[in-house]
């Protein structure tokens, strides 16, 4: 063996550390670069009080009106807005208002369905969306929504003292003041008008 052979083999373990090094190093920084946190807060949303009342509008589960109001509620903005983070970086972000509101009109739309369509309310879902033809309810995405919903009533605990109804056996939440983020400035900022649906009352 020559004595270059023999100075290239006691080089080897130099190498190898320094490439496993730098890949450590490379694994790191893509790491910190595709995981770095987004501000929790993107938009600074101030605090507003609020008051709820009935909205016989959005009641009724058979008038083309009340799915009118509830289907114009959100859109694909939900989980199509781009947000830039402290480093200049771009990434696509769902805002989760937006998220759970189309879960609760996602559940709403197949609601209707069981109460209008006999033969819907018949059939489950097991995989194939159709059943001798027919559309069944999407028990995955409503499994998703309820779950969904349910993190956002434990995340914004909500403490306002609600007054009890005639026997004290039960509440609706209107008539009372809420503290709520001012959420409409969102509105602005993904590009949605100031639509009256949205409105919280």
């Amino acid at each position: 063996m020559t004595e270059f052979e023999k100075s290239r083999i006691s080089k080897l373990p130099w190498w190898s550390a320094l490439l496993t090094a730098t890949c450590i190093f490379l694994a790191f920084v893509f790491h910190f670069r595709w995981t770095r946190p987004i501000s929790r807060w993107p938009i600074d949303l101030p605090m507003r009080s609020y008051m709820f009342f009935d909205r016989p509008e959005l009641k009724d589960f058979d008038s083309p009106e009340a799915q009118d109001h509830w289907s114009g509620m959100v859109n694909k903005v939900w989980w199509d807005t781009e947000w830039q983070d402290d480093k200049g970086g771009h990434f696509p972000r769902g805002i989760d208002v937006f998220h759970k509101m189309h879960c609760i009109i996602a559940i709403r739309e197949e609601f209707v369905l069981f109460l209008t369509d006999a033969t819907r309310a018949e059939t489950t879902n097991t995989g194939d969306p159709k059943i001798n033809g027919k559309l069944t309810i999407n028990a995955n995405h409503l499994q998703h929504c309820f779950d969904f919903l349910r993190q956002d009533i434990l995340c914004a605990a909500d403490m306002t003292l609600e007054p009890l109804g005639k026997g004290y056996k039960e509440t609706d939440g209107q008539g009372v003041v809420h503290e709520c983020k001012d959420w409409r400035l969102l509105l602005d900022h993904v590009g949605l008008p100031d639509l009256d649906n949205l409105e919280l009352r």
